[in-house]
């Protein structure tokens, strides 16, 4: 169990070509999907073969065998590279070892069952009479799935551990032993949890590198587990000062966001937050003195989510919401109206006061679930430089891609030319959204939302219909998830989170990246780590807007 790119892949590429040299036999390594595994064939095992010549002398590497590139035979056994989902590489085929690179990423194969359960059957045959071995690695999700429950409940729990440089008692390194006021990454600071002292970056590198693993277990207890398990934090690399991390952290604002941080960055398991969207709470997201549609004065642009009902003439209920400098969210206005012509009036008058400005809206997200012809063609015309885009929640877009972006044509107009729709992972995006509405969602911080003092009572009961439960996906997978009694409205709550997508398009998660000044005294890689650091969207900034945020006239 890892955080992303510290090198688990290499090891694991290091240990096939061991075993090869040393106790050859059947193995298979199954990949994510069929792509990364010719990737992964002809970019990394190929080369490890050419630059190993007791390698080189062991695989049958001919013309004819280079061709098939997912099946690698050698003396003493073969190799079989495959992606997860697609069995026609291995049926029927007994294995001595089995590898699962990202295990929590690999799909169910159909009648098979899971990687794991076919890497257990498929290594049956051999467990008799010589030594077999599954190898499993990848960042975690949550606790209840994949190689952190593995970890937990058949491994004997090996973390690396240093000495505390004060009192010299080993220390598990954990993102809670991380001290950080007022969300200023400045302020970071990693105590030993033994005696409170504060450890340096120097010291903690220093002390790593002199560190083992240690299980976590009683000897009893370890001895009878079945795997032997390791966890690295991202505490324990040498060269990642604790300033670096503490940006990506207070970078985070919403619960999507902490958990790529916490499952990528610092490859902890993260606990999703299981809060209801009371009335309550939504009440206290109320300010009293927002009585009109005026902006407040830090907001950076202006956005619109528009939800479509299935009705004649089209009844759309929209959100305007305003966007400020850290990332709060602020409902100008919300309403319904009948029919495109409305909704093309209402983009071309609206206004937004904004100190001495006049805000108007730089971009709209429109649910094309319903009316999708009408969507489309509405997105085509020109709405007095408003861009409008559309959009719907899809079932195969993944929590880590966040967004999907696909071009749609209409075949009896091509000269109308392409036009960008954009595919969301409900789940994720229903996440930032709720998230705003979490009582931990501070104002003062970012990540919050504001809504106007008379909000009515059908805006509270569209955004308070959606609840969190965990459901059992099709690859027997358990993970919690956004659903509404049937019945139940929710418009006003998807208009919100389609004005977020746009606004997250125009620049939302790249508006805290003010990079803080490092104090005097910290060292050259303390400063080299705020510039090099790279967007904490981590890839999934929308490309749609090529246009410009809200303009403003006196």
């Amino acid at each position: 169990m890892k955080p992303a790119q510290i090198g688990g892949s290499e090891i694991a590429i290091t240990l096939l070509g061991h075993l090869f040299d040393q106790d050859p036999g059947p193995t298979l390594y199954f990949c994510t999907t069929d792509q990364q595994a010719r990737k992964f064939a002809l970019d990394r095992f190929e080369h490890m073969i050419e630059s190993a010549p007791v390698l080189r002398s062991r695989f049958l590497l001919g013309k004819a065998n280079h061709e098939s590139t997912l099946v690698k035979p050698a003396i003493g056994g073969s190799l079989i590279i495959t992606g997860s989902g697609s069995p026609n590489q291995f049926i029927s085929q007994p294995a001595k070892y089995v590898f699962l690179d990202e295990e929590d990423r690999l799909c169910e194969f159909p009648g098979m069952g899971s990687a794991r359960e076919i890497a257990e059957k498929r290594t049956d045959e051999y467990s008799t009479r010589t030594r077999t071995g599954i190898f499993s690695w990848g960042h975690p999700t949550t606790p209840e799935r994949g190689v952190a429950r593995t970890y937990r409940d058949q491994s004997d729990q090996r973390e690396w551990t240093f000495a505390c440089p004060s009192c010299e008692e080993s220390i598990v390194p954990r993102w809670e032993h991380v001290e950080i006021e007022e969300r200023d990454p400045r302020t970071a600071v990693f105590r030993c949890p033994n005696c409170s002292e504060e450890i340096s970056d120097a010291e903690r590198w220093a002390a790593t590198r002199a560190g083992r693993f240690e299980s976590q277990l009683d000897d009893d207890q370890a001895e009878q587990r079945r795997f032997v398990g390791f966890h690295v934090s991202r505490l324990c690399h040498p060269r990642t000062p604790l300033i670096k991390l503490a940006v990506q952290y207070c970078a985070c604002h919403s619960e999507a966001q902490l958990r790529v941080f916490f499952n990528m960055v610092m490859g902890e398991a993260y606990t999703e937050a299981s809060f209801v969207i009371t009335a309550g709470a939504i009440e206290e997201k109320r300010d009293p003195r927002k009585l009109d549609r005026a902006a407040p004065a830090k907001t950076t642009f202006v956005t619109c989510g528009v939800d479509v009902q299935k009705r004649e003439p089209a009844l759309l209920y929209y959100v305007a919401v305003a966007w400020t400098s850290i990332g709060n969210a602020v409902v100008l206005e919300y309403g319904r109206v009948l029919g495109w012509a409305a909704l093309d009036a209402l983009f071309r008058t609206f206004e937004a006061p904004c100190g001495d400005q006049v805000l108007r809206i730089a971009a709209a997200g429109i649910d094309h679930g319903w009316k999708t012809r009408e969507v489309y063609s509405f997105c085509r015309q020109d709405h007095a430089g408003v861009v409008t885009v559309p959009m719907k929640h899809t079932a195969g877009v993944q929590r880590d891609q966040g967004t999907r972006t696909k071009h749609t044509q209409d075949p009896l107009h091509p000269e109308y030319g392409s036009l960008a729709r954009i595919e969301l992972c409900r789940d994720y995006w229903m996440d930032r959204t709720l998230g705003r509405f979490h009582p931990e969602a501070d104002a003062e911080l970012g990540g919050s939302i504001v809504l106007p003092a008379t909000t009515s009572t059908e805006f509270v009961n569209h955004v308070k219909s959606a609840r969190r439960v965990e459901v059992v996906d099709r690859h027997g997978h358990e993970r919690l998830t956004w659903e509404k009694e049937k019945g139940d409205a929710d418009d006003y709550l998807q208009a919100l989170v389609y004005a977020e997508v746009v606004a997250v398009g125009l620049g939302l998660d790249r508006l805290h990246e003010a990079i803080p000044k490092a104090p005097r005294d910290d060292d050259r890689a303390i400063r080299e780590g705020f510039v090099q650091r790279r967007a904490r969207s981590r890839g999934r900034d929308l490309a749609f807007v090529r246009g410009r945020r809200g303009r403003a006239r006196g």
